[in-house]
């Protein structure tokens, strides 16, 4: 009994100090955790309020004040570098843009170890309009008027100035659309061909890198028809003249000849692409030789209206920035001189209106009658 007491009181101190251990062991393990954790910033104390609200504040607004001077300083040398970095975004955006355009215009094939390989994205425009958009020729077929089909080399015109005489738009128009009854097809997605928006604008990029200035145009094609005087630095003589016949071969005929573009050219100005001139058309449509002078010279513009009953498509170019003004004079006044009809051939001579030109319609020369109005 004695043993079993004893072995009792035993087992319970073990028991209790082991209680006693754990209960120390617990203890010092979450002292030491509390000691590891943080104090949150609103229990730690601060400095005084005297501190706070004098020197601490005082450090604070000088701060404040260095900081909106440097940000002041920061935002002018933005503001004063700022156009000069659009400008050269622009550069390099636009330099690319003209790289691209020049895969799409150039060769749709190239050499490589003596085999052909196609060019992704070429649409080999300079096969028709010239490596440098100098103009060229394109295989094409017609249909002649007994019906057959006859292959033909269409002389395609030159690019290199195609912005002189259109606009961007008008030029996009083209390339996406194309020109109907011509070799020119329609290369935009929206006209049912193969070439992209972005293509399209990059293509535009590259014909703007290759155009002549309005002075170089000017002085290639001043000799153009000039058959007195000279044109000489920029200045034409006051005894120049020139032949409206030969600049209008050279510049109108290709839309307003039949058959020009392929040397099969029928009656000048019996239309074709553009309308046909002849039987006083001209006199009809501008009963002012002054209106149809700023029409050549400015062009057509979409859905502006010009002459008794035009509406502008933008099909018509303007030849004010590639053409000296006495040769949009010359050209008009050969075009109000075509008052015959739509039949014959061009005479050796190149005299091909006998009839006097006429600054009015014939509705004009008509008397007006009063109209009798019944009220």
């Amino acid at each position: 009994m004695i043993v079993a007491n004893t072995l009792m009181t035993v087992t319970v101190g073990i028991v209790v100090v082991l209680l006693i251990v754990a209960l120390l062991v617990f203890t010092g393990v979450m002292l030491d955790r509390r000691a590891k954790t943080p104090v949150p910033a609103n229990l730690k104390p601060f400095v005084e309020d005297d501190v706070l609200e004098t020197t601490r504040l005082e450090r604070m607004l000088q701060a404040a004040v260095v900081t909106v001077l440097f940000l002041g300083v920061l935002m002018a040398v933005i503001f004063a570098l700022e156009p000069t970095r659009q400008a050269d975004a622009y550069e390099e955006l636009n330099e690319k843009a003209v790289a691209r355009g020049a895969i799409v215009y150039g060769p749709a094939e190239e050499i490589i170890d003596g085999e052909p390989h196609a060019i992704a994205g070429a649409f080999a425009c300079q096969s028709c309009h010239g490596p440098a958009g100098e103009g060229g020729a394109a295989a094409y077929t017609i249909t002649t008027e007994t019906g057959e089909q006859q292959q033909v080399g269409w002389t395609a015109p030159a690019l290199n100035d195609v912005l002189l005489r259109y606009s961007e738009d008008e030029v996009r128009t083209i390339i996406t659309y194309g020109r109907q009854g011509t070799p020119m097809p329609a290369w935009g997605e929206a006209g049912g061909g193969a070439m992209s928006k972005q293509q399209i604008e990059d293509t535009i990029a590259f014909l703007e890198s290759i155009q002549l200035t309005e002075e170089e145009a000017k002085a290639q094609n001043a000799e153009v028809g000039l058959v007195a005087g000279s044109y000489t630095n920029g200045e034409l003589s006051d005894d120049a003249e020139y032949d409206g016949a030969a600049l209008f071969d050279k510049f109108c005929a290709r839309c307003h000849t039949i058959g020009f573009s392929y040397n099969q050219p029928e009656a000048p100005g019996s239309g074709g692409f553009g309308p046909s001139l002849r039987g006083g058309a001209s006199l009809e449509q501008f009963p002012k030789i002054e209106d149809q002078i700023t029409f050549v010279t400015d062009g057509s513009e979409w859905q502006v209206a010009y002459g008794v009953r035009g509406q502008g498509t933008g099909r018509m170019p303007g030849f004010g920035l590639m053409l000296l003004p006495e040769q949009i004079e010359a050209i008009v006044r050969y075009e109000r001189s075509l008052t015959g009809g739509f039949e014959g051939t061009i005479p050796a001579d190149d005299t091909r209106a006998d009839e006097p030109q006429s600054d009015v319609t014939p509705a004009e020369e008509q008397p007006q009658e009063t109209p009798n109005v019944e009220e």
